[in-house]
């Protein structure tokens, strides 16, 4: 049986907006009392603890809404466990909706010397995608179709 080990830390290739986990009530918990293994003893616990810990915390509609986004399909996540966040219905965001609702994020990122695949990566959508986008936001400006913003 593998084992697989998640982590509710940032990480160096977290996703776009990551630092309201810095003002998460679960920043210094442990991270395992927020994934249950469900049906063993003692899971239904662990899950209201967890929920518990949301419960109080200051940036709990953020959280709630990036599990959404990325599609996390287990643990406790803005108070709501993998089940009850598969019965929120949300409206599909295509890949190039993403792409071109995150262009301030992706082009600040290309200035940091990112690369386009870990770009692709952090939005999970496919890399050629993101170098197609990148071309219609360089076409875009060249033709002035788009206003540049001093940072």
């Amino acid at each position: 049986m593998t084992t697989t080990t998640l982590t509710r830390r940032a990480t160096k290739l977290a996703s776009p907006g990551s630092r309201w986990r810095d003002e998460a009530a679960c920043r210094q918990i442990e991270s395992d009392l927020f994934f249950p293994t469900a049906h063993t003893q003692g899971w239904k616990t662990q899950t209201k603890q967890a929920k518990a810990v949301c419960a109080g915390c200051p940036v709990r509609a953020t959280c709630l809404e990036w599990a959404l986004e990325t599609g996390q399909n287990s643990g406790v996540w803005g108070g709501l466990s993998a089940g009850e966040r598969r019965g929120i219905r949300r409206p599909r965001e295509t890949q190039q909706e993403r792409c071109l609702r995150m262009q301030p994020w992706i082009e600040k990122q290309l200035a940091a010397g990112v690369l386009q695949k870990t770009i692709a990566s952090q939005l999970r959508v496919d890399p050629v995608l993101v170098s197609k986008v990148i071309r219609m936001f360089e076409e875009e400006r060249a033709a002035g179709v788009v206003e540049v913003k001093a940072a």
